[in-house]
């Protein structure tokens, strides 16, 4: 019973591959990637920058 498992959670892991590789190639996705990213870092910053004023402790990690 272990081996189907094995062999499903192998095709999911290929097919979830294989639906990146195509997504990588497609500018459009990398870039709004990136943007969001950019976004999530900047507030991140924004938020720890506003604590450390406040006389909080900065927490970089998050």
């Amino acid at each position: 019973m272990s081996v189907s498992k094995n062999s499903k959670n192998s095709r999911d892991i290929t097919a979830r591959i294989s639906d990146l590789q195509k997504k990588i190639q497609d500018d459009m996705y990398v870039n709004s990637a990136i943007d969001r990213i950019a976004l999530i870092v900047s507030r991140q910053i924004v938020e720890n920058s506003a604590r450390s004023m406040t006389g909080h402790s900065a927490d970089y990690v998050g």
